[in-house]
C-alpha cells in the first residue's frame, strides 16, 4: 500500500543559513529561499519546502517524510541516496540524477522531470501523475508497485528494465527507445502498440478492403 509523508502538525520556519552546518534536520519549514551548497551529507526528516530553489549540490542529500511544493530542483544530484515517503508537487526537476538511489513511496504530481536519470535505481511504490518526463533514462531500474498516469515520456529510454504489470495506456511514449525484454507484460493501448511494434523491426501495412 502506498504511503505518504508523515508530517508534523507544527513546523519550525527556518532560514537555511542557520542549519548549513547541521547534518540531521527535522521538522523544519522552508519557504521562498535558495538552498546553497553544503559540504555535509544532510538528512531532512519531516520537512516542508515551498517555492524553494536548490542549487546544484556536491554532497549527499536524503529526504524522509518530506513534501516539496512549487520547488526547483533542476540538476540536483540525488544519486546513491534514499528518499522515503516524499511528495513532489508542481516542481521543476530538469536533469535530476536519481541513479543508484533507493526510492520508496515517492509521489510526483504535475512535475517536469525532463532529462532526469533513474539508471540502476531501486523503486518501490511510486505514483507519477500528469508529469512531463521527456528524454528520461531508465537503465536496469528495478520497479515495483508503481502507478504512472497521464505522463509524457517522449524520446525517453527504457533499457533492460522490467515493466511487467505497469499500465502505460494513458502515457505518451512516442519516440521512446525500449529494449524488447522491457515490453513483456506492459499494458498499452492499440495506438501505442503500432509505435512499439516498429521497434521490433516489424513493418506494418494497412490492409485495404
Amino acid at each position: 500500500m502506498m504511503e505518504y509523508p508523515k508530517l508534523p502538525k507544527v513546523f519550525v520556519t527556518e532560514n537555511f543559513d542557520n542549519i548549513l552546518h547541521e547534518e540531521d534536520i527535522d521538522q523544519r519549514k522552508f519557504e521562498g529561499i535558495t538552498i546553497p551548497v553544503s559540504s555535509l551529507k544532510q538528512t531532512f526528516t519531516g520537512c516542508s519546502f515551498s517555492n524553494v530553489t536548490f542549487l546544484k549540490n556536491t554532497n549527499r542529500l536524503e529526504f524522509v517524510d518530506c513534501e516539496f511544493n512549487n520547488c526547483d530542483l533542476s540538476n540536483v544530484d540525488l544519486s546513491d541516496t534514499g528518499l522515503h515517503r516524499v511528495r513532489f508537487t508542481n516542481c521543476r526537476m530538469f536533469g535530476v540524477n536519481f541513479s543508484e538511489s533507493t526510492l520508496k513511496h515517492l509521489t510526483f504530481l504535475s512535475c517536469i522531470l525532463n532529462y532526469s536519470n533513474f539508471s540502476l535505481t531501486k523503486i518501490d511504490h511510486l505514483h507519477m501523475n500528469d508529469c512531463v518526463a521527456k528524454n528520461v533514462t531508465f537503465y536496469k531500474t528495478e520497479i515495483k508497485h508503481t502507478k504512472i498516469e497521464e505522463t509524457d515520456f517522449e524520446e525517453s529510454e527504457i533499457l533492460h528494465t522490467k515493466l511487467q504489470g505497469l499500465d502505460f495506456s494513458t502515457n505518451n511514449i512516442r519516440g521512446i527507445k525500449i529494449t524488447p525484454e522491457s515490453l513483456h507484460g506492459l499494458e498499452i493501448n492499440s495506438f501505442q502498440a503500432l509505435d512499439l511494434v516498429k521497434l521490433l523491426g516489424v513493418i506494418v501495412k494497412d490492409e485495404i478492403f
